[in-house]
């Protein structure tokens, strides 16, 4: 479990991001140990004469700059792709083989790029909320079994990247500007419409929920075998998810990846945003979401090459309202539809996320990463009936086509004696949205491009 909280303070991008099995061994990992053994020793360490207590926790706050085509503005937030929190990590050694231990980690929910929308920063509560807080026993013979809410197996399967640039341009893309509304070219009108079985059409719907949140659960973690680990969780109200990942480090290269399997069953008052209002009570229908995510990086170590690749594939299942489409629904317009659409499943939602870049230490304080970047969507919004100011009724009944691509770039300069990262970023949003009327008639969304740069820093204790 000593290795969640390593891991937690070196990078997301490596083996053993979140997982209690990600331990690096001496074999083919002796800078990460290095990098490892460098932030610890920033933290602040307590304990009784039983259970050492290690104190760490980052602070990361940027300027957004955005523009949606008919507004443009700036704010001031934390940064969602690595937001505030302070973690409290406490180990017992009970056996040669067997320690125990906790993990507490508290968040803050402040105004963040990721809440932030054309009306307000966030309109956040501005408290203190926990992330993670569990016990675990663990083995190094045999893994280790962790309880309480934590991460489950396949959270942070999507964000390997040994470029360092996740800081600046997660693969988890709702983290930033994915609550701001689309705009519509045609009536310079946000599309905030909400009411009834229409969703409002912000960014985030094109890719909702990319990453797997984290939750009560309770979960195992496989020893390292030949650089794999494996793991596997249960939890919530009924989901699970198996993971695999693996790491091998030399001299000249690094690469890891991971693959997992997410199921959930939960039966939620809403399914990732769909329908607005939801089921009335828990056994009103049956949910299964069902997903295979992953995600793959590459250094280059005397260039300072690198590339990542990150990948979720979606199917949706049950007959639940959240997982059908419009043409399912009861309403009038939903029956009108139902003369051109068979009622079903949402389809199948994909989404892929690479970047490429430089990473060289040109400068004694520290590496500097360059890169690209580029995502697409396909489906997201696909069979919904979701928000378009200037279609009939302000809405588009029945999505037949959605797609969305998003390209950017940005620099991350590290600072090593005062373990902080400065970084900047730009991401340029595009959506295609086609559908159908109640009239039979196919119309398009004119949806107006959306811009972002970010400038900020994170500095971790």
């Amino acid at each position: 479990m000593r290795q969640i909280f390593r891991a937690g303070l070196f990078s997301i991008a490596v083996l053993a991001a979140t997982t209690a099995a990600g331990r690096a061994d001496e074999g083919c990992c002796a800078d990460l140990e290095e990098r490892l053994l460098e932030l610890e020793e920033t933290a602040a360490k307590k304990g009784n004469r039983k259970v050492k207590l290690e104190i760490s926790g980052h602070i990361n706050q940027a300027i957004l700059f955005w523009d949606d085509g008919g507004e443009r503005d700036a704010y001031q937030l934390m940064n969602s792709n690595s937001s505030d929190r302070i973690r409290l990590f406490g180990t017992a050694t009970i056996s040669p083989d067997l320690k125990a231990g906790y993990l507490l980690e508290m968040g803050l929910r402040l105004d963040s790029t990721g809440r932030a929308d054309q009306f307000g920063d966030g309109n956040a509560d501005e408290d203190l909320r926990p992330r993670q807080s569990a016990w675990f026993v663990e083995s190094k013979t045999f893994g280790a079994l962790t309880l309480g809410r934590g991460s489950p197996a396949t959270d942070d399967i999507i964000s390997f990247n040994l470029g360092g640039t996740n800081v600046a341009g997660s693969p988890n893309l709702p983290l930033l500007g994915g609550n701001f509304f689309t705009r519509d070219t045609a009536a310079d009108t946000l599309n905030t419409l909400s009411s009834g079985n229409t969703i409002s059409l912000r960014w985030r719907r094109f890719f909702e929920q990319l990453d797997t949140p984290q939750s009560e659960m309770i979960r195992y973690d496989s020893p390292l075998l030949f650089g794999f680990a494996a793991s596997a969780s249960w939890g919530g109200d009924d989901y699970w998810d198996v993971a695999l990942r693996y790491a091998r480090f030399t001299r000249d290269y690094k690469f890891a990846f991971g693959i997992g399997y997410f199921e959930n069953r939960n039966e939620d008052s809403s399914t990732l945003g769909w329908p607005s209002g939801g089921d009335t009570e828990p056994n009103a229908g049956d949910t299964r979401i069902k997903e295979l995510k992953g995600s793959v990086s590459f250094l280059h170590e005397p260039t300072g090459l690198f590339a990542s690749g990150a990948y979720v594939h979606r199917v949706f299942d049950g007959d639940d309202l959240g997982t059908l489409t419009f043409a399912c629904f009861s309403s009038g317009d939903a029956l009108l539809i139902q003369a051109f659409v068979d009622c079903g499943n949402r389809p199948d939602f994909d989404y892929y996320w690479v970047t490429a870049g430089l990473r060289r230490n040109w400068f004694a304080i520290g590496s500097t990463s360059i890169y690209g970047e580029y995502a697409h969507s396909k489906d997201g919004v696909t069979g919904l009936n979701v928000a378009v100011s200037s279609a009939i009724g302000g809405d588009i009944d029945y999505v037949t086509k959605s797609s969305l691509n998003m390209w950017g770039f940005g620099l991350v300069q590290r600072i090593s004696p005062a373990a902080m990262d400065i970084y900047f970023s730009y991401r340029h949003l595009d959506a295609d949205v086609r559908g159908l009327e109640t009239t039979g008639d196919i119309v398009s969304a004119p949806l107006d491009d959306f811009d972002m740069f970010m400038a900020g820093s994170r500095i971790r204790f």
